[in-house]
């Protein structure tokens, strides 16, 4: 029930639903940028006719291709993609625990291909999505927090242009704050 009235009020608001592969080849991650970042968090390749595939750990690579094949023009933005999508993930033992360190789960997925003009906006608009939903189901007591890359210590985990990042995060916390909740 709670994924059937996550799709319904998404789809309302433009998500388009896909659904992507649970083992695909290897070369995605590489090509994306993933695996060097993820590998350690990543079940090991299975061969198959000497092709290295994985056990799905995120959903991101598979909608970038599908926003490659979809998206021609900026005009065609913003573009929601939307997943119930199972990942995998070979988390140590001993650090898995509750619904926050498990090998394997399914979650509300989504990806928002924007314009920089149209960033701020949209985030408000999730947080809006999320508020609304959660008051339906009776979560009252609840925050957001905002995780921000830290580049003195640790640049080479995030792919892209710092001013881009930067630009973002900029975005993402005007559209907290106009949001006023905590």
């Amino acid at each position: 029930e709670l994924i059937k009235f996550a799709r319904e009020i998404e789809e309302k608001d433009g998500y388009k639903y896909v659904s992507t592969p649970h083992i695909t080849k290897g070369r995605i991650y590489e090509k994306t940028g993933h695996l060097p970042y993820y590998a350690d968090t990543m079940f090991s390749p299975m061969d198959i006719d000497g092709i290295n595939y994985y056990l799905k750990p995120m959903n991101c690579p598979h909608h970038h291709i599908i926003f490659n094949k979809i998206a021609k023009s900026y005009r065609d933005l913003p573009l929601k993609l939307a997943e119930q999508g199972t990942v995998y993930r070979n988390e140590i033992s001993g650090v898995t625990y509750g619904l926050m360190r498990v090998r394997y789960m399914t979650q509300n997925d989504a990806h928002i291909y924007c314009t920089p003009e149209q960033l701020k906006d949209e985030f408000l608009n999730i947080l809006k999505m999320v508020e609304m939903e959660y008051k339906t189901i009776g979560l009252r007591d609840y925050w957001f927090r905002l995780s921000l890359p830290d580049f003195k210590k640790n640049s080479k985990k995030y792919a892209g242009d710092e001013k881009e990042w930067k630009f973002a995060t900029s975005e993402i916390k005007k559209a907290m704050k106009e949001w006023g909740k905590d």
